[in-house]
């Protein structure tokens, strides 16, 4: 089991992320997730908050918590 903490501070390393702890999808399973390997702070006008970009450099935004990989 992964264990999910709060976004605190910046990360630099491979983890993952959520933008939403409860999303499951039609299976039950946790939905919402991606890898990242930097997640910062956004202070935009629009979405500020934690946020990391895609391999299509598309902005995710709203990220609340991260969990280490397992190695």
């Amino acid at each position: 089991m992964t264990n999910w903490k709060p976004i605190e501070e910046e990360i630099r390393h491979k983890v993952l992320v959520t933008n939403n702890i409860d999303g499951r999808n039609s299976m039950g399973n946790m939905s919402h997730i991606w890898v990242a390997i930097l997640v910062q702070y956004d202070t935009g006008p629009d979405k500020a908050g934690w946020i990391t970009f895609d391999e299509a450099d598309r902005k995710i935004w709203g990220l609340t918590h991260y969990a280490e990989i397992p190695k």
